[in-house]
């Protein structure tokens, strides 16, 4: 992989690819497995016999799974955050303690930049008031010093920007309400109007394509209606020609199950 390499001396990543961080990480450890059974009898007379049996077993691994140090977490040169962490402050959906939380990572790039960017189309898109690059962060005492100063902008930032995800999603969700007729259920947790949502895009589905709703969960009932409905469309597209209008009209319905179940 071509690639800036990480400069940072004294950082186990050094002049590694900001892109390959596992690249000598093995998922699956390369295995040798080596087997002998011996089995033997011995008539000693009288009706008796001595038998026995041994087996032998090796086996080999060879695996790359190194561990790295503190100190190549987030690697300053990069130009990401000014710490080797994200604060998540308190109330952060990730933070369920009462104080700031430290999340750790080994990204290369901060991707702030990037998601204030996709937010910014996604509220063009959907005529949001966008709150891109708004500051929020009060004044500093002159008694502060910069790293304190540096971890309450970036508080603030990925505050706004979770807010701005939030809004996202909220205005997403409540036109997919609308358009399957649901009633929009009160409270912060978005959680249970996700799962009415994707139960009422499975109802659907499943009547569009004719079928008895299966069993599972729903992930697992996604999976046998979309492909019953990737099936059916591979078979209608096939003998498109024979009884056409007919089949048109089964195609229509079957591809409005397999959009619900993309979405």
């Amino acid at each position: 992989m071509n690639c800036t390499p990480i400069q940072e001396a004294g950082a186990a990543i050094n002049n590694r690819c900001y892109y390959a961080g596992t690249d000598h990480q093995d998922v699956i450890a390369n295995s040798q497995r080596d087997a002998v059974t011996v089995a033997g009898t011995a008539s000693l007379g009288r009706g008796f016999e001595l038998f026995g049996d041994a087996t032998f077993g090796r086996t080999k691994f060879k695996q790359e799974s190194p561990s790295y140090g503190s100190n190549t977490y987030g690697p300053a040169s990069t130009g990401t955050l000014a710490q080797n962490y994200i604060p998540l402050p308190v109330g952060h959906p990730q933070n369920p303690t009462a104080a700031t939380a430290a999340l750790r990572y080994r990204f290369a790039e901060d991707v702030r930049a990037e998601l204030d960017r996709k937010l910014t189309q996604l509220e063009t898109k959907l005529k949001l008031e966008s709150s891109a690059s708004q500051s929020s962060a009060s004044q500093s005492s002159a008694s502060e010093s910069s790293a304190s100063q540096s971890f309450k902008s970036q508080s603030l930032e990925l505050e706004n920007l979770h807010a701005r995800m939030r809004r996202v999603a909220t205005e997403v969700l409540g036109a997919v309400e609308a358009e399957y007729s649901l009633q929009v259920q009160a409270g912060d947790d978005l959680t249970p109007r996700f799962l009415a949502a994707k139960e009422a895009a499975l109802e659907r589905a499943a009547k569009l394509l004719e079928e008895k709703m299966p069993r599972g969960s729903v992930p697992e009932r996604m999976r046998v209606l979309l492909h019953r409905a990737e099936s059916e469309l591979h078979e209608l597209e096939a003998h498109l020609e024979e009884n056409e209008d007919e089949n048109i009209a089964r195609m229509d319905r079957v591809l409005r199950a397999w959009r619900d179940l993309e979405r």
